[in-house]
């Protein structure tokens, strides 16, 4: 008889336990066990009492080795010290000496600390029965980010206010960006009688933006009750405790016009690139000397770079807008000087290449740091409207009805979308889409971003990165992505 019939060995999927069987035909003894054992490569935490009982229960699968497995660390954790609701946004209220409502706006003095990271403990290796080690799970870091008005401590452990303000927390990924603000308190509605509202640093609205109305804050706005034709932008996150109705609403930088000029930039910095070879190799010729700078440019630029001028022109226009736009670029970077310094008929020596060349890499960078700004806009319902955030959207009552939203990041609606587009580059989570008579609704993510949708009714159209589907029918709990042919496919979800 062979020997595999005479006992059965199982092990475990996870290579950290096996249990044998003896048949009644096996003869041999417990050392002819463990030698087989050995055999198959089981060398760690072989059981040697858990053979014998083999052997003597025989048909009986029995453990006969047992491995150790990996320990669990223990996460980061984060203590905060000023409220964590509070921190991220969220404003309570109280019903104050006069039996109204009152509102509690978080404030924070110059080195109260905000927060303080607990590092975790890493786990500890196991070792399977083959004797190979077992990693263990990677434990869950964070890390604390300084912005205005914030420090960190030298170990990066702690995290204090530097001003007097409003304290708030973004949480991206493993980051917790923590910033403090100056703060305005409106305390009644914003009506034509002071239309314009204006302020470097946060407004909290204890009413609602009424018609006619503008709020602007180069920080975080707070609207307590409802938006109806207004204009709210703000630097940082919008929050409407109420309705978004015939308005316009913006959070964050102008992501949509960060990402046209960022490839500009990157084609005229590979265009300067390309020239400073030129002139390297001219000049390693011996040729440079014999020649004006200005027409060896010109000659390299019309020969090999015929659409740098018109790349240096959209590229100026673009900066202007920016700059008007978002008043921290102008303040950070001169971008007039910039773009003048692109005409290579100004030039009188590779330096002025050079020149323009660190002038456009400190655009570039000034413009990433922007457009990795995360800013969000939260409120119940959303009617007729536009909003725009360069992180998430989030409506999180009835839905958004005939509106145009549009995400860097996300955009979440628990309820309906009815009419209207809803664009985002990541993700787009959405209850109820399109309705039963066929109102056209469009939902749009980027590329490699997906949807989740509950329900989608007829003339629903679903766009991923360039493909594009209109729906003929109800569908129901699906996941909207991209195949392996780049073509629209619609996943059963639970």
């Amino acid at each position: 008889m062979k020997q595999e019939v005479l006992w059965d060995l199982s092990v475990s999927e996870d290579r950290m336990s096996a249990e044998l069987t003896v048949f009644p035909e096996f003869a041999g003894n417990a050392d002819d066990l463990l030698n087989a054992l050995r055999q198959a490569g089981i060398i760690n935490g072989v059981l040697v009492a858990g053979v014998e009982e083999a052997l003597a229960k025989r048909n009986v699968p029995v453990l006969v080795a047992s491995g150790q497995p990996p320990e669990p660390g223990e996460d980061d954790s984060i203590v905060f010290a000023v409220p964590r609701e509070a921190l991220l946004g969220e404003i309570t209220h109280r019903v104050g000496d006069d039996m109204h409502r009152a509102y509690d706006i978080p404030s924070v003095k110059p080195e109260q600390l905000l927060a303080e990271l607990v590092p975790g403990t890493p786990g500890k290796e196991g070792r399977d029965i083959y004797g190979k080690s077992v990693a263990p799970p990677r434990i869950r870091q964070y890390r604390l980010v300084a912005l205005s008005g914030t420090k960190l401590s030298a170990d990066n452990l702690k995290i204090y206010a530097t001003a007097v303000g409003r304290p708030h927390l973004e949480i991206y990924g493993i980051q917790h960006r923590f910033q403090v603000q100056p703060v305005f308190i409106h305390k009644n509605d914003l009506t034509l009688e002071t239309a314009h509202l204006a302020f470097d640093g946060d407004i909290v609205v204890q009413g609602s933006a009424l018609e006619g109305t503008t709020v602007t804050a180069t920080g975080h706005v707070d609207i307590l009750g409802n938006v109806v034709g207004a204009t709210v932008t703000a630097g940082q996150s919008v929050n409407v405790r109420g309705n978004v109705i015939q308005s316009t609403v913006h959070a964050g930088n102008d992501f949509l016009l960060l990402r046209e000029i960022l490839p500009l930039v990157e084609q005229v910095l590979q265009m300067l690139s390309g020239l400073s070879n030129i002139l390297e190799q001219l000049d390693k010729q011996g040729r440079m000397p014999r020649l004006p700078f200005a027409l060896v440019v010109e000659k390299a630029v019309s020969l090999q770079y015929g659409n740098y001028g018109e790349l240096c022109k959209q590229l100026t226009e673009m900066l202007g807008k920016a700059a008007k736009k978002i008043p921290v670029l102008s303040g950070t970077i001169d971008t007039a000087k910039i773009t003048a310094g692109l005409d290579y008929r100004t030039w009188k020596s590779e330096g002025d290449l050079t020149t323009a060349a660190a002038g456009l890499l400190a655009a570039r960078e000034a413009l990433n740091v922007l457009i990795e700004n995360i800013a969000n806009v939260t409120c119940a319902y959303a009617l007729n409207s536009t909003i725009t955030a360069s992180g998430k959207i989030l409506v999180r009552g009835q839905g958004s009805f005939h509106s145009r939203l549009v995400a860097g990041k996300e955009v979440e609606i628990t309820g309906i979308i009815r009419g209207g587009s809803v664009t985002a580059e990541n993700k787009i989570k959405a209850g109820h889409v399109g309705s039963d008579a066929g109102a056209l609704t469009q939902l749009s993510v980027g590329k490699k971003g997906f949807m989740e949708i509950d329900s989608a009714y007829e003339n629903t159209v679903l766009t991923v990165g360039e493909s594009r589907m209109r729906l003929t029918g109800t569908v129901k709990y699906v996941r909207v992505v991209l195949d392996r042919d780049g073509l629209i496919h619609l996943r059963p979800r639970n």
